[in-house]
């Protein structure tokens, strides 16, 4: 008796079919050449592109960028044997220098590709248009709200105190990047106490994030809440300060009820607080000095504002990389209070003030234009109005954690940054306690009466073009990984020729502009090793106007050296 025939799955059919695929010798042959062209247009599209860049003046190598890489095998191998450490430490040296640049370099590739450039705004803009999608810095809130993912991160991460999350943190370099100090309160309470051998009170101004006070245009379930959605570990922070008898001015409270008053505290687009929410919270911050009588009474100096109307596109709309046209979020209007002195000139900070505010760009996102919300309207321009007296600043953009404070150790080596100051406010993002760099400072000891100062050869006074070998240069950010359109890098030039002005030093530190409005310079493109040539003035003839810029230092140049600033 013959077997039944058994049934084939259509499992066995498809893999009957896709085994016996037909396809004729011309269509291979097509799609062979579409697949090498695919693969090989975006290389030839970038060589083109560079190799014409290099015309126009925008390349210092004829090469293209492709082979920028190469550079670092001289920077290994002189890194390997100026190594002091045994045969396989120099390898590990060296090989520690070669995956900092590769990483380095494959970013730059990426950023710079033109390819990428032509296709990510359209994409992305279908992208967010049509799925409400994202990327992996900005995410999408609710009615035209956009939000920072750190921010997010912030509240929805482990508690930033817990031990393991603290030792994960410490845990956490690599090859190119020291482990941060992850704990906030050492940092806090050596600052405090530093100041307070001196005399000198302390208020720490810890900033909520955009989601601590805006939760609900994140996301629905948080309609008509009522409080604050916060990162577990801060309460017990805020205890730890206060019972180490260190004053914080906490804003939460402030802000949450301008909410329930049915005013937005953040703008729309932006990672930063709306003018009138910074202006309450500065309202309030003077009216706890003058309650704890924390200053002495002092002629009024005359301070007022001026209504101006400014329209801007918020920083997470612009690491969204959307095309220039986009429609999906307009810049928002508000209107900023310009506050001016009685001479009628825009607020200046006065070094010789007796307050002192160390911030970072919750300070000045009303104060610089190159954040685009205006100028001469942001905290320490309303804190100076309200207490009717001059304040002194270091503000540095991305700076909360440390940046700040090691500027005023920085410049402490030069000058007493200190002298006759009564009050130091510390104001940082409170999403740096969850991600920053909490570095302990020593600030330098008050100069003693008639000591002389350091010996150093004299900053020239005018322009110079010099010529020399870049030794080491900081790593501009990607564009799309920080919220900040510009951002100021450090580079030590050697072996330097002077080639125009007078000045007999042969080694300079100098800032440039590694990125500008979110796009890298050439100067982010540069490597340890090149020859260069750059026209230089010393860095105190433009600080006003760059100091406050996001800033990437170098650790190898020492804290007291003179630095220069690289003109385009």
């Amino acid at each position: 008796m013959p077997l039944p025939k058994r049934l084939v799955s259509r499992e066995e059919i498809a893999q009957i079919e896709v085994g016996h695929t037909q396809i004729t010798r011309a269509m291979a042959w097509v799609l062979v050449a579409v697949f090498l062209v695919t693969i090989g247009a975006v290389p030839i599209l970038q060589h083109i592109h560079d190799i014409r860049a290099y015309l126009a003046g925008d390349r210092d190598s004829p090469l293209p960028q492709a082979y920028d890489i190469f550079r670092s095998v001289p920077k290994a191998a002189s890194e390997a044997i100026e190594s002091q450490k045994g045969p396989i430490g120099r390898i590990m040296d060296g090989n520690n220098v070669m995956l900092k640049d590769i990483h380095e370099f494959e970013d730059a590739l990426e950023d710079s590709s033109v390819v990428a450039q032509a296709i990510l705004p359209p994409a992305q803009y279908a992208m967010t248009g049509l799925f409400g999608a994202g990327n992996e810095e900005a995410y999408l809130g609710r009615n035209g709200w956009l939000f920072y993912r750190p921010e997010v991160d912030y509240v929805t991460g482990h508690p930033f105190l817990d031990a393991r999350q603290l030792a994960r943190r410490a845990g956490s370099g690599t090859e190119d990047k020291a482990a941060p100090q992850p704990d906030p309160r050492p940092a806090i309470l050596r600052l405090r106490d530093q100041l307070k051998a001196r005399g000198i009170e302390l208020i720490v101004l810890p900033v909520p994030s955009k989601t601590v006070i805006h939760p609900e245009m994140f996301s629905r379930r948080y309609e008509g809440f009522t409080g604050a959605v916060e990162n577990p570990s801060f309460e017990p922070f805020k205890r730890d300060l206060e019972a180490a008898g260190v004053l914080v001015f906490d804003a939460t409270d402030i802000l949450v009820a301008g909410r329930m008053a049915g005013e937005p505290q953040f703008l729309r687009t932006d990672t930063h607080w709306t003018p009138e929410a910074m202006e309450r919270v500065t309202a309030r911050l003077a009216e706890f000095i003058r309650k704890n009588q924390m200053l002495p009474d002092a002629p009024a100096a005359g301070y007022r504002r001026r209504d101006v109307r400014v329209s801007g596109t918020g920083d997470i709309a612009e690491m969204l990389k959307l095309p220039k046209d986009q429609t999906l979020y307009p810049p928002q209007d508000v209107t900023v209070h310009r506050v001016l002195s009685a001479d009628g000139e825009p607020w200046k900070r006065n070094r010789q003030a007796d307050v002192l505010v160390l911030g970072d760009s919750f300070c000045n996102v009303f104060s610089m234009k190159e954040m685009n919300w205006g100028d001469a309207a942001g905290l320490c321009e309303q804190l100076s109005y309200h207490l009717q007296r001059p304040l002194d600043k270091i503000a540095i953009n991305a700076g909360g954690s440390y940046s700040s404070r090691q500027q005023l150790a920085k410049d402490m080596l030069a000058e007493d940054r200190l002298a006759g100051k009564r009050l130091v406010i510390y104001e940082f993002a409170m999403r740096d306690l969850s991600e920053g760099d909490w570095k302990l400072i020593d600030l330098p000891e008050a100069p003693k009466a008639g000591t002389a100062p350091p010996v150093r050869l004299p900053v020239a006074k005018g322009e110079l073009v010099v010529e020399g070998r870049i030794k080491a240069i900081a790593a501009t950010p990607k564009p799309a990984t920080v919220p900040y359109a510009d951002c100021v890098i450090a580079l030590q030039l050697v072996d330097a020729k002077v080639l125009s002005g007078t000045t007999e030093k042969r080694e300079f530190a100098v800032y440039i502009m590694g990125m500008r409005n979110h796009q890298w310079t050439a100067a982010a493109s540069l490597a340890a090793g090149q020859t260069v040539r750059l026209r230089l003035v010393p860095w105190s003839t433009v600080e006003d106007q760059y100091d406050g810029l996001n800033r990437v230092d170098l650790s190898e140049l020492a804290e007291e050296t003179d630095y220069y600033w690289a003109q385009p």
